[in-house]
């Protein structure tokens, strides 16, 4: 967590001091825990070695039970060299380790859409509010925030990502919802993905 505090306060020297307690000392070996990944992928970032960043997201994938974030930060990757079925395969397989899909319903939108499966796209949305449906989901958000306005549900999310205005959602818009927990460099890249290219 420092190691990510010193690279968002712009602080690399002191950042580069904290990579050494958390980087394997054996080169090419695993971080101690999985979890390392993620500090050591946003250093590779940082310092513009995507090829390293990548390495260290697919390694935390192949952790006993990889968390949502890394699902979202491989799914980035791909998105960026518009590689739209991997990004759906990698979402999917989340959706599956997880147990729900309401985090990533939204990308598999926009996903689905610019592979130009508008018939899928739109599947997902309907699965969009069936999940906004069961209320248990509610605390479950989006990373993305529109004008500095938390979405009202997964739902309108989706809706705005096939292409048409969101319904009004005014249960949805009393409830707070939380972004996901993680470190705001893996935060900044994930933000606005998936917007329809």
């Amino acid at each position: 967590m420092q190691l990510l505090a010193s690279l968002n306060a712009g602080k690399p020297d002191e950042a580069r001091r904290l990579l050494d307690a958390v980087k394997p000392a054996v080169p090419g070996a695993e971080p101690l825990s999985p979890h390392l990944n993620l500090a050591l992928g946003t250093w590779y970032n940082a310092n513009n070695e995507p090829a390293a960043g990548e390495q260290r997201v697919q390694s935390w994938l192949r952790a006993r039970r990889p968390p949502v974030q890394a699902y979202l930060w491989r799914a980035s990757y791909l998105w960026n060299r518009k590689e739209y079925g991997e990004v759906q395969a990698t979402l999917e397989s989340g959706t599956k380790r997880i147990g729900s899909a309401a985090t990533f319903l939204p990308y598999l939108v926009s996903a689905s859409r610019a592979m130009g499966k508008t018939a899928r796209a739109e599947a997902y949305t309907v699965r969009c509010r069936d999940e906004d449906r069961k209320g248990a989901n509610a605390v479950l958000t989006l990373i993305t925030f529109r004008g500095g306005v938390a979405p009202s549900g997964i739902y309108p999310e989706c809706v705005r990502r096939l292409g048409h205005e969101p319904p009004d959602d005014s249960l949805g818009t009393k409830i707070v919802k939380a972004p996901l927990r993680a470190g705001k460099s893996l935060t900044k890249t994930v933000k606005g993905l998936f917007s329809h290219p």
